[in-house]
């Protein structure tokens, strides 16, 4: 901007950097490809998952366009997830998986979780029938009680199958015995294995 009254000059830093940091851009989202993995800095964290600014390299240069990305709250973890700030902070810096690219908006559609294989696929295999294991309560609900083996892999106790009385509470360690599996439906049917003797028991 040029003021001939105050004999002034105004200039920009923001306009310049700003072009370059879209050309930048455009360039990059050229260059991604689904399935490729990329590193990221968590920019925000919403109720419904992750938003992530991921560093793309520039094919054929030593440019890296920044491209933003959501990792929605199904695709942050194998385990059951309540609210994304539970796994990540504004700041954070980690590795995603492109799943696919919204033409619409140019953002990426992205995946912390299938960085990792899904647990459930060797489920069956390594909790068979009649197994005992032991395992922590994660969650507690009026139709039974949900119990994690290993991660992202929680088992539920029918609330039938609690001895009336027998209270158990988040967090708490327990043994339990394998009953059914069903990989495809990702279930674990669990009944609880008493280490003591249920009061009043003759």
């Amino acid at each position: 901007e040029v003021d001939k009254e105050k004999n002034r000059l105004i200039f920009s830093e923001r306009h310049v950097s700003e072009a370059e940091e879209l050309a930048n851009k455009a360039e990059a989202l050229d260059s991604v490809q689904a399935g490729t993995i990329y590193e990221g800095v968590v920019s925000g964290v919403m109720h419904f998952g992750l938003f992530v600014t991921v560093e793309v390299p520039v094919e054929g240069t030593k440019t890296v366009g920044h491209v933003e990305g959501l990792v929605h709250i199904s695709e942050i973890s194998w385990e059951k997830v309540t609210h994304p700030k539970e796994f990540h902070s504004v700041g954070d810096r980690l590795k995603v998986r492109v799943l696919g690219i919204d033409e619409k908006t140019g953002k990426l559609n992205l995946s912390i979780k299938q960085l990792s294989d899904d647990p459930w696929k060797v489920i069956a295999d390594k909790y068979q029938v009649g197994t005992t294991v032991e395992g922590v309560v994660s969650r507690v609900e009026p139709f039974g009680v949900f119990v994690n083996v290993e991660t992202g892999i929680d088992g539920l106790i029918h609330s039938s199958k609690l001895e009336e009385g027998h209270s158990l509470k988040k967090g708490e360690h327990i043994t339990v015995n394998v009953e059914s599996v069903d990989p495809d439906q990702r279930r674990m049917s669990l009944s609880l294995v008493l280490t003591e003797v249920p009061l009043g028991y003759k």
